[in-house]
């Protein structure tokens, strides 16, 4: 009886470890190893306990070491329970206080001190930062308000600190009195002049301090105002010689700039500042400039330097303000200051983005642009004339509600990708002017287009370089004819088209790559079949298609017409049939298999969760783990086990990324090349036999990411020497957020030795591409069709 008592109790303990090791009491702390380990050790406690009740123990030395062994598990018990209930408490803590403990200003000689969060309470107080003149690299000071006297954190004499971040919190009313004491705040909190960059979130003061317009600042690079809702005027003085860049943000109130000669000026950005009338006169050497929700600004200011231009949701801009300048002291093509005569204050401008700008009712006359994109803006009718759109490679047109711009397209050889997106009011699109060099045409939501051209008006047959096509949402499109297709075609993309009964592709000899993605009324292949080139079909969300094209049962109706085709995935399923007998299984997994019957549930579960756990292998720079569902053996690589060409210039950098809750690992995010080529490796030796195994790459596009128009090549090469080759579009792909580019699938083979090679390169390399960051390669288990 003592026996089970024991053991229910073991069953108890062993149970409160597992729940301790998720609590944020035993991951603050650092102990849940500690506390895995305990369990761990319970479990083998409760195996000898077990083993000696089914032999019937006479041993009485024996019988008294089971004794103090369960006196132990009744002890270990008291502990857990204790443990549990600390964690609860620590669960229940306020959290209006800094993570970080109180009293840090005794730190005097700390060097990195990156967040402090100001608080009432005793030794949270801003004064904290009084005596650590040490500090370096960034400091975040949040929760501001509750500063009482700020001049005390001595912030003028810390020469090391190159970063400030000056944040107040959210959801306050402030009244007069109020932006009085805020003003104080901002006055008192004065950095070293050795500051770069500095950023101010959510003051609620209606003025900046002296400190920022009168030369304290000689250093200062970078500066961004965030949600400075209070402030009217912007004074910022000409005594910031080293000024570069401005981000201005949510300063709903601000209705001036002051006019000042902003020489240093590379960047700026103004965002949702609806009361914005006024800006200085001239920009000599600003490059980039954004402008976005500014409902009350008529006029750009003169940028004679600029060369990217963003205007968006901007309702009652309508001067560019383009001049020939008669004199100015600008950047030249070289990147050298010089003085410039008779220069147009456009001449430099390569990209231009307008968007919901409904009062422009023109474009600039002397400009050459690369990449132009016209959106939402129904009083611009005309694109750059010859000479001037010689240079366009990329050519964005959408929200033209009779598709003149599309019309408007000139005859030019250096147009190599076109998007055409919500252009209503047209059944078919107009005749296409030549355009030699267009490789990627994207037509996408285009509510009213029935067909691609009416008879030979509107063929895109004339496109002798085009080698991607994506038709996307095109609710009413009913049919696709091979007649209308450009023979050079290598990749089709067919989405979202509920309407789209028929299409052929017979006569497209260089088809590699076929989407099919969500068109309900598409129920069956051309009857003539697909072109003998394909290598790579995939049909998702098409009920009726996916039906006829299933190899179960002897094969559908069009499995004859596809069965050629060696990387076919239906809905998102592989066709190849993998072993799933216990033998082809790891061997944790065929002992659990095989022993489950006298195991408890909660061993089990232990046995599945101890199965389950990642490793982190060679630095983590790769993580191991059995899948949940089979127990077949995963990998992921991390970019830095990746060959990631020019990774170590400027060209990329490398960022810190919480992986788990307890492991951060490293993500290459790209600053800008011309070249991509990322390739990774991995023996088949590592992998679990006879299964179906997928690669896919875990990247993010950022919300600037550009230059994505031209697909990219994507390369598998197994042990046996046989290649497969995708192509896959990023300009349709979501922003911010991790996606899978998906390689392809291979079978592992008993005894098989070799590696499976993967890389993924840009189609093109002319320009420049930016803004994707590099997660890493997954190998995993493929979701089969059994």
């Amino acid at each position: 009886m003592a026996d089970l008592v024991a053991e229910t109790i073991l069953d108890g303990v062993i149970k409160i470890s597992f729940d301790l090791i998720k609590e944020t009491y035993s991951s603050i702390c650092g102990v849940k190893e500690d506390v895995k380990n305990l369990a761990r050790k319970l479990t083998a406690i409760k195996a000898v306990l077990v083993d000696a009740e089914k032999k019937q123990v006479n041993n009485q030395q024996l019988k008294d070491w089971l004794g103090k062994l369960k006196e132990a598990d009744f002890d270990a018990e008291d502990l857990l329970e204790t443990f549990a209930a600390e964690a609860y408490q620590w669960k229940k803590r306020p959290t209006t206080l800094s993570m970080l403990p109180p009293s840090m200003g005794n730190l005097t000689g700390l060097h990195n001190l990156h967040v402090f969060q100001v608080g009432r309470e005793k030794g949270y107080e801003i004064e904290q930062l009084e005596k650590m003149a040490h500090l370096s690299g960034t400091l975040h000071i949040s929760k501001l308000e509750k500063a009482a006297s700020a001049r005390a954190a001595k912030l003028n004499e810390k020469k090391s600190l190159h970063k400030l971040v000056f944040e107040w919190s959210t959801d306050r009313v402030v009244n007069t009195q109020d932006e009085a004491t805020e003003n104080n705040v901002l006055k008192d909190l004065q950095p070293h002049s050795n500051l770069k960059e500095l950023q101010i979130i959510r003051y609620r003061g209606n003025e900046f301090p002296a400190w920022m317009r009168e030369g304290q600042l000689q250093h200062l690079v970078s500066l961004t105002l965030n949600g400075c809702l209070k402030c009217k005027t912007l004074d910022l003085g000409d005594q910031l010689p080293n000024l570069r860049e401005l981000y201005i943000k949510g300063m709903h109130e601000l209705e001036k700039w002051t006019d000042v000669e902003c020489r240093s000026l590379c960047r700026l950005m103004f965002s949702n500042c609806p009361e914005l009338r006024d800006l200085p006169s001239i920009f000599p050497n600003l490059d980039y400039l954004k402008i976005k929700s500014c409902n009350s600004l008529r006029a750009l200011p003169v940028v004679p330097s600029l060369q990217i231009l963003k205007l968006i949701n901007n309702l009652i801009l309508e001067d560019l303000n383009e001049k020939v300048l008669e004199q100015v002291e600008a950047v030249n093509d070289q990147y050298q200051r010089e003085i410039m005569r008779d220069r147009p204050s456009f001449s430099r401008l390569a990209k231009l983005t307008v968007k919901s700008c409904p009062k422009l009712q023109a474009l600039p006359r002397l400009f050459s642009p690369q990449k132009l994109e016209i959106s939402r803006c129904e009083l611009l009718t005309t694109l750059p004339p010859p000479p001037h759109n010689r240079r366009i490679f990329q050519l964005t047109l959408e929200g033209c509600d009779d598709g003149a711009l599309v019309g408007a397209i000139p005859e030019i050889s250096s147009l190599e990708s076109l998007v055409i997106s919500s252009i209503s009011n047209i059944s078919s699109l107009p005749k296409w002017p030549q355009l030699p060099g267009l490789k990627a045409l994207y037509i996408r939501d285009c509510k009213d287009l029935v067909s691609l051209s009416n008879g030979e008006e509107g063929s895109l047959r004339t496109l002798a370089s085009l080698y991607l096509l994506s038709i996307r949402n095109c609710e009413k499109l009913e049919t696709l004819n091979d007649q209308e297709l450009p023979t050079s075609l290598e990749c089709l993309i067919i989405a979202s088209c509920p309407l789209l009964k028929s299409f052929s592709l017979k006569n497209i000899p260089s088809l590699s790559d076929l989407y099919i993605e969500d068109c309900p009324m598409l129920q069956s292949l051309p009857g003539d079949g697909l072109p003998s080139s394909l290598k790579h079909l995939q049909i998702q969300t098409c009920p009726l298609l996916s039906e006829r094209c299933q190899k179960e049962g002897g094969g559908g109706p069009d499995w004859p017409k596809i069965e050629h085709i060696p990387d076919l995935e239906i809905d998102n399923s592989h066709i190849l049939v993998p072993s799933t007998s216990v033998a082809n299984r790891p061997v944790w997994y065929r002992h659990f298999i095989c022993c489950r019957a006298s195991l408890t549930s909660l061993e089990r579960e232990m046995v599945k969760k101890a199965a389950m756990e990642e490793i982190f292998l060679e630095h983590k720079t790769k993580k191991k783990w059995a899948d949940e569902k089979t127990g077949h053996l995963c990998f992921m690589l991390y970019a830095r086990s990746l060959y990631i060409c020019w990774s170590h210039r400027e060209y990329w950098t490398w960022k810190c990324f919480k992986e788990t809750s307890d492991e951060n690992i490293e993500v290459a995010k790209l600053s800008h090349v011309c070249r991509l080529e990322v390739r990774g490796k991995l023996s088949t030796s590592e992998l679990s036999p006879e299964v179906v195994y997928e690669i896919v790459y875990v990247v993010k596009l950022t919300n600037g990411a550009f230059g994505w128009e031209l697909p990219l090549i994507l390369n598998l090469t197994l042990p046996d020497g046989r290649v497969q080759v995708r192509q896959i579009s990023l300009l349709e792909k979501p922003r911010r957020q991790w996606i899978e580019l998906n390689f392809g699938n291979f079978q592992t083979k008993n005894g098989e030795s070799g590696e499976v090679v993967f890389g993924i390169r840009e189609r093109g390399g002319r320009h420049f591409i930016h803004g994707i960051i590099i997660k890493g390669a997954v190998i995993r288990p493929k979701q089969t069709t059994l």
